[in-house]
């Protein structure tokens, strides 16, 4: 490349992107007539010392692709093979990575080990063995019998307790949820449901069989003079509390334990 201030390489026509620069008449030439005698400086070749020109090598980087032989001015190295490809080649399916088949693999069973335990979570519900599942239990129970209980809405929430009534084989209904009084009778609470639910109660008729109330946790019968509350501290013996079940049912009067009680509350709680 001539400088357009010379007149002495006019008759050169190359292209140089890095001229060269004379010491001496300080105008640029190409690598052929950087040489002050070869331009014919005006300068007399004593006075100018030619000084080195330093050329800048730019480095490149070759693609390691088998068909491919690229080079890049930036390196573009791929994060799971570690070797270097230009932009057509970097990325893992282009260059057909040696570790592609490995993450796949990876990612396929990540995948599937997510998809069981989202199987899992959907069919087997968690499972708390031992005291502290059946007080959750008792817990739930209690909650929903609550949402759907009916009673004395005179009676205050600190004195209600809470019952899930199984009601006799022959009626037409087969339990309600009631609440009582705890200070109620055994034998109030049994005349309270029957009301309610529209039974027959010929407990104060001689008659051969008396409608009674028994435990749904053994199905011992409650005796009707005790209330509610003397009952639920007889915890051992009847397992009376807020949320349990009970069953009514007409049966001897001497009759102190409920034949097939399970059936009761298996089957029609």
């Amino acid at each position: 490349m001539t400088s357009p201030n010379s007149e002495r390489s006019n008759s050169c026509s190359d292209e140089d992107f890095l001229p060269f620069e004379c010491n001496g008449c300080g105008m640029f030439f190409c690598k052929h007539h950087r040489s002050p005698h070869i331009h014919c400086c005006m300068q007399t070749s004593s006075d100018v010392e030619e000084k080195p020109q330093s050329v800048c090598e730019t480095k490149t980087y070759i693609c390691c692709h088998k068909d491919c032989s690229i080079h890049e001015l930036v390196e573009v190295r791929c994060p799971y093979c570690e070797k270097n490809f230009c932009l057509k080649h970097r990325h893992q399916q282009a260059h057909t990575c040696e570790k592609l088949e490995t993450i796949e693999k990876m990612t396929k069973t990540a995948e599937l080990v997510k998809q069981i335990q989202e199987n899992q979570a959907h069919k087997i519900p968690l499972k708390v063995k031992g005291a502290k599942s059946k007080k959750l239990s008792s817990k739930v129970t209690l909650m929903k019998l609550k949402q759907r209980a009916t009673g004395d809405n005179g009676l205050t929430h600190s004195e209600r307790i809470y019952l899930n009534v199984v009601l006799p084989r022959d009626g037409k209904e087969m339990s309600s949820a009631l609440f009582f009084s705890i200070e109620w009778s055994v034998g109030k609470a049994l005349d309270y449901v029957a009301a309610a639910v529209k039974l027959a109660n010929y407990n104060n008729t001689n008659t051969e069989k008396k409608l009674q109330m028994y435990s749904g946790e053994n199905g011992i019968v409650l005796p009707l003079a005790l209330t509610l509350r003397q009952v639920g501290e007889r915890k051992q013996e009847f397992q009376l509390c807020s949320g349990s079940t009970v069953i009514l049912e007409y049966t001897a009067k001497d009759c102190a334990l409920l034949e097939h009680w399970e059936e009761y509350v298996n089957g029609r709680v």
